[in-house]
C-alpha cells in the first residue's frame, strides 16, 4: 500500500467538503485511490489527481445541490426577475401559481385578468374577457380595462336568443350586478 519516492499522504487533508480519512490501493493505472468522507456524510473513493488537479470538491452532492437551485420556479429561482414577464403577443404575465387560470408548468396568469378580477371582486366567467380600451396590451391599469361578455348560442333563432339572453341575466344577479 506505500507508494513509491514522493508518495504524499493526504490523509486528514481536506478538499472543499471532502476529507481523506484513509487510503485505499491503487487504481488500475496505478494511481493512489483515497476514502473520503464528504460534510453530506457520504463516503467516496477518489484519486489523488481528482483531489489535488481537478478540483473534486464533494461527493457530488454539491452539484446537485446547484441543480436543484437552477431548477427551481418563482421567487426561489436564482433567476428570478420579479415574476412579470412580457409574451411575445405584448400582454404581461405575473407569477401566481395557486390561480385557477395559471399555467400549470410556469404559475403564470396574464395580469389583466388578475386585475380585473380584483375590480369586479369574482373570478372571471367563462364567456367573459377584457379588453384594453387604449388597445395597449401592457396598460393593465383598471381604468383601462372593460370586461366583455363574447358568449352567446351557435345560430340566431329568436328562442335560442331569449334562453341565452335569460342565462345571462340570472348569471350577473346572482354575481350582484345591478341590471336596470
Amino acid at each position: 500500500m506505500r507508494g513509491g519516492h514522493n508518495f504524499i499522504d493526504l490523509t486528514d487533508q481536506v478538499f472543499g467538503r471532502l476529507k481523506v480519512i484513509g487510503r485505499l490501493s491503487n487504481n488500475r493505472h496505478g494511481r493512489p485511490r483515497w476514502l473520503c468522507q464528504c460534510s453530506c456524510g457520504n463516503i467516496a473513493a477518489i484519486g489523488t489527481i481528482s483531489l489535488r488537479q481537478l478540483g473534486t470538491k464533494s461527493c457530488g452532492c454539491l452539484q446537485r445541490e446547484s441543480l436543484a437551485r437552477f431548477h427551481q420556479r418563482g421567487p426561489n429561482s436564482p433567476n428570478w426577475r420579479g415574476g412579470r414577464q412580457r409574451t411575445s403577443a405584448g400582454y404581461i404575465t405575473i407569477y401566481a401559481p395557486d390561480h385557477q387560470r395559471a399555467t400549470k408548468k410556469y404559475g403564470q396568469v396574464l395580469e389583466h385578468i388578475v386585475v380585473m378580477e380584483s375590480k369586479l371582486g369574482r373570478s372571471l366567467f367563462s364567456g367573459e374577457n377584457v379588453h384594453h380600451i387604449n388597445g395597449v396590451r401592457n396598460d393593465n391599469r383598471p381604468e383601462n380595462l372593460e370586461l366583455w361578455v363574447t358568449s352567446q348560442p351557435s345560430g340566431q333563432r329568436p328562442e335560442d336568443l331569449v334562453t341565452w339572453a335569460k342565462e345571462i341575466l340570472a348569471r350577473y344577479e346572482a354575481a350582484g350586478v345591478t341590471i336596470s
